[in-house]
């Protein structure tokens, strides 16, 4: 009864893909590398409704108890069925407060950042940056002063290349990775993400990375880029899930990579933490500054590029409190304003971000990387960090229970 059972939230989960990407022009499933002909039949089928999805939601968590699941795997599984109805009834086009759709989408609720961080951040950057004028213009001078330098993106590649090498073996002295496990890292020209994961299954993991945001962040490369989506970030989360969930205990639902669910919070906490595992701090700054930059003729002082990463670390949560005004009810413009101010951007980049929180999708989704990172942060504190590191790469964890 239970494979049967599978087999429909696999189904229920690509017919609701279909719809995702016909009215928001969003993926649902991000990846899946279960049995093909159960995408095969949901991809033949005719597009249902999103009303008629609603009920099929309703239908398969109604007979979610019957399959008797052991208890951690029912509740993982309830609350993303819960996920999956909320999503269902959104494209319904019911109206959700942004409390309640965080909460049974991605099973968190929203936290508000006092500004005095901000103000924190930006006196950091005070601090350390050179020049005179304002934050925002001795910023944006600094970084393009640390920018590599387009017309020579080939060596740039060779550098990122060895960046995931350098990650991965730091990675290995932790844990111990399935046999054969590889990535693929595909440059590509300037998209609208700095780069992504795609996993196709097997192991194995094709990175997309945008050489231009490379060029233009180089400092950021390990949190940013290598360790966020490869190693020991999203990479190695998918390769552990998979042999560990999957091949080992045939949980058939980890052959799913979903977005606005309660697994893409612990995901992205995983991430937003990666590089702190394997880097203690100022470390990956100070492999940047040895291995990259006397190739550019450039010293670079590690610590600056290190205080600037927590000062913008710091001013993540813009984005969360961002979100939140806009659920009050203030306007684009206000909200736009206060990228502005604490972001310290431009005012058409800052329209931008408001456009991307607006987004039925991309919006809420921005709630899982601080959000995931809060959560995760005090458990890996501890002389047994690494211990429970391995322990949220290889289980399916709600990411409610995780709070203290």
């Amino acid at each position: 009864m239970s494979d049967n059972w599978l087999r429909e939230y696999v189904l229920l989960a690509f017919r609701i893909h279909r719809v995702v990407q016909t009215v928001y022009g969003s993926q649902f499933v991000e990846a899946y590398y279960g049995p093909p002909e159960w995408r095969q039949q949901a991809e033949s089928e005719p597009e249902l409704s999103a009303a008629n999805l609603v009920r099929q939601t309703m239908t398969l968590a109604d007979a979610l108890p019957a399959q008797e699941f052991a208890s951690q795997r029912a509740s993982y599984l309830a609350k993303h069925v819960i996920a999956m109805e909320t999503l269902c009834r959104k494209l319904c086009g019911e109206p959700f407060p942004l409390e309640e759709e965080a909460k049974c989408c991605l099973d968190i609720s929203p936290v508000w950042t006092p500004e005095e961080q901000f103000e924190q951040a930006h006196a950091l950057y005070e601090m350390v940056l050179p020049g005179t004028g304002s934050i925002a213009e001795r910023l944006k001078d600094y970084k393009s002063s640390l920018a590599f330098p387009l017309d020579q993106v080939d060596v740039l590649k060779s550098f990122i290349d060895q960046a995931f090498v350098e990650a991965r073996k730091r990675t290995l002295v932790l844990m111990e990775l399935p046999a054969g496990e590889t990535i693929e890292v595909q440059y590509l020209p300037e998209k609208a993400y700095d780069a992504a994961a795609r996993y196709d299954g097997n192991y194995r993991t094709r990175i997309e990375v945008n050489v231009v945001a490379s060029a233009a962040e180089l400092p950021r490369l390990f949190d940013h880029k290598v360790c966020h989506e490869a190693y020991p970030g999203h990479h190695t989360e998918y390769v552990l899930k998979e042999q560990y969930l999957y091949q080992q205990q045939g949980y058939i639902e980890q052959a799913l990579v979903l977005t606005l669910c309660p697994q893409c919070v612990n995901t992205e906490g995983i991430a937003m933490m990666a590089h702190e595992m394997i880097f203690s701090p100022g470390e990956a700054e100070q492999w940047i500054a040895e291995h990259i930059y006397p190739f550019l003729h450039k010293e670079v002082d590690a610590t600056i590029l290190l205080r600037l990463r927590q000062a913008s670390e710091m001013l993540f949560s813009v984005w969360d409190n961002a979100l939140m005004l806009l659920d009050e009810g203030r306007s684009e413009a206000e909200v736009a304003q206060y990228f502005m101010r604490y972001m310290l951007v431009a005012e058409d980049k800052a329209v931008q971000m408001v456009a991307h929180l607006k987004h039925p999708v991309d919006g809420l989704y921005t709630l899982t990387y601080v959000g995931g990172q809060k959560l995760l942060r005090p458990w890996l504190q501890g002389p047994d960090r690494v211990a429970v590191f391995r322990h949220f790469l290889k289980k399916q964890i709600n990411p409610s229970s995780l709070v203290l």
